[in-house]
């Protein structure tokens, strides 16, 4: 039996694109969103959560309907905002969603104050340089403000290609997905983000709060067995904290 972090619902996990145990049967949560809302609770951003009194200042990019539920409190939480290029993609968020284009860094930067800032598996969508879409993201941190964010990880190094011309069957080859500009890599990842944030403490370490049974409770065997390598996989939470 498992049981989600994000709907606090115990079930057996199910088969999904070939990984065991992977999503929850009652929200459809995979193992990134349930790392992402399991990080976000353990650093005490998630205090009231479900109740009138959440009201933090969340910024959402690419919203997934089980942490739109959560993270909106079903449309009650007004501070809430989630964002993406094609918005008209995302109907179950009614009114709540508004388009915005990462790669406009100015743009970004208009965007207003936030308490969390949240996105999975965004960054190798973007054609334009990812590192300074973190950098604008970070500077709308309030002091204490979170950003959190998963990203596609294989084996080896970063591999990226902004060109128009690169046709899908390379971009499939090479980035797993025709409309990914970039993919990242176990050996370079986490350096990689250490010196875009300018920090040490740039990943979350699901071995260093829970145990194994624990992990395989929540469906986060394959973060926790990276963790527990000092690796990194495609559910890794990436974070940044701004100073007090």
């Amino acid at each position: 039996m498992n049981f989600c972090t994000i709907c606090a619902t115990a079930n057996k996990f199910q088969e999904f694109r070939g990984r065991s145990a992977e999503q929850c049967t009652r929200c459809g949560s995979l193992e990134r969103q349930r790392a992402i809302f399991l990080f976000l609770t353990m650093k005490n951003c998630l205090k009231n959560i479900g109740t009138d009194d959440f009201d933090k200042r969340i910024l959402h990019f690419a919203p997934e309907p089980m942490l739109f539920n959560a993270f909106s409190n079903n449309g009650k939480n007004r501070n809430y905002r989630c964002f993406d290029y094609s918005p008209g993609s995302y109907g179950f968020t009614g009114n709540f969603i508004g388009r915005h284009d990462l790669a406009d860094m100015e743009g970004t930067k208009k965007l207003p104050p936030a308490d969390i800032i949240i996105h999975n598996h965004v960054l190798e969508h973007i054609p334009a340089d990812f590192a300074e879409t973190i950098q604008a993201l970070n500077s709308l941190l309030v002091p204490g403000g979170i950003q959190a964010f998963t990203i596609p990880i294989r084996p080896g190094k970063f591999d990226e290609d902004l060109s128009p011309s690169l046709s899908d069957d390379e971009r499939r080859q090479r980035f797993y997905q025709e409309d990914h500009v970039r993919i990242f890599g176990t050996d370079d990842a986490v350096p990689m983000m250490q010196s875009i944030m300018k920090t040490d403490k740039v990943v979350f370490r699901l071995n260093e709060h829970i145990s194994p049974e624990l992990a395989a409770a929540y469906g986060l065997t394959t973060t926790y067995k990276a963790d527990r390598i000092d690796s990194v996989c495609s559910n890794t939470v990436f974070y940044y904290i701004k100073p007090l």
